[in-house]
């Protein structure tokens, strides 16, 4: 009888896990993250969602000023590429006739 109570708090466990649940979530992001739990952190669901946590805390958070500075410095070349290229381009020099007078491109 003892083994009864035993085997059927056990299937309880089971099936009602760690007591940890997220509802609203959809089902995409869900299947994704069963997959990055199993594929990097051997199932490991607990350890995945740390692990996330903590990536978007220490990069996400803390991380903007170096992810904005980055973005200055590359807004700030290509201005500088820009203004090279477009100083590159040379203008399309005037056509004139022999007494010197501009000949007209609709001519």
């Amino acid at each position: 009888m003892a083994e009864d109570v035993r085997k059927k708090i056990d299937e309880l466990r089971e099936k009602v896990g760690s007591g940890f649940g997220i509802n609203r979530c959809p089902k995409k992001t869900m299947d994704w993250f069963f997959r990055f739990a199993e594929e990097e952190f051997c199932n490991d669901r607990g350890f995945a969602l740390k692990f996330l946590v903590d990536f978007y805390t220490g990069v996400l958070d803390a991380g903007n000023e170096h992810l904005e500075a980055s973005i200055v410095d590359l807004n700030r070349r290509l201005s500088v590429v820009e203004d090279k290229v477009l100083k590159s381009v040379e203008e399309k020099p005037k056509r004139t006739r022999l007494d010197g007078s501009p000949i007209k491109d609709e001519e």
